[in-house]
């Protein structure tokens, strides 16, 4: 069961950010060469053409969906990121991260890394065009509220993480542990985006 306060935000965030982006430009940010996997997405479903304006449709995700993804990425979502993930399928773009029907965690998936999870950040969104890779500092829980949205470079991460490829390959995720100074050089090349996940999302409208 989602927390009724955050579910409560994140249904009124993703509302108005879809009527945000609905108005602009004649939808363009909505529409997407969308497969048949997420039909039930589409606005009109007679339309023939491969780019279709999408909709917000409520998620039917389940407790035991976040224990699974949990269990596969080895991390723990806090509450507020499930409410997050959660309240609807959607397919806003990078940096927030698109959640389709046919892929329910798909920016999350993509954004995951072994080397920040193992350095208190969660990954949830990877705006590649724009080299960042999007973070929440989990270092402040349990005060969910008070743990900041951050970036990082992906070139510089991926720079930092290189020499350690071979040593992660051969450890089991759970076994896997980075040393001091790694940790220090991805802390140093955070750079903040607002104090927390409210604020962050508040900013797009």
């Amino acid at each position: 069961m989602l927390n009724n306060s955050y579910q409560d935000f994140m249904e009124q965030f993703f509302q108005a950010y879809y009527q945000k982006l609905a108005g602009e430009n004649d939808a363009l940010a909505l529409r997407l060469p969308l497969s048949d996997k997420d039909q039930s997405m589409f606005l009109d479903p007679m339309i023939k053409s491969e780019w279709k304006q999408w909709k917000l449709v409520r998620s039917d995700l389940k407790e035991s969906d976040f224990g699974k993804l949990e269990n596969e990425l080895n991390i723990k979502l806090p509450e507020i990121f499930k409410a997050f993930l959660g309240t609807y399928y959607h397919c806003f773009d990078n940096p927030i991260g698109p959640n389709p029907i046919s892929e329910p965690f798909k920016a999350l998936k993509r954004a995951w890394n072994p080397y920040l999870v193992q350095c208190g950040y969660l990954p949830f969104a990877w705006d590649e065009d724009g080299y960042y890779i999007i973070c929440c500092d989990l270092s402040y829980l349990p005060d969910e509220l008070s743990c900041p949205i951050c970036q990082i470079d992906h070139e510089i991460l991926f720079d930092l993480t290189d020499e350690y490829e071979d040593e992660y390959e051969d450890e089991a995720d759970s076994e896997f542990e980075i040393n001091k100074e790694l940790r220090q050089n991805i802390a140093a090349n955070m750079e903040q985006l607002a104090p927390d996940l409210c604020s962050y999302l508040k900013g797009f409208l």
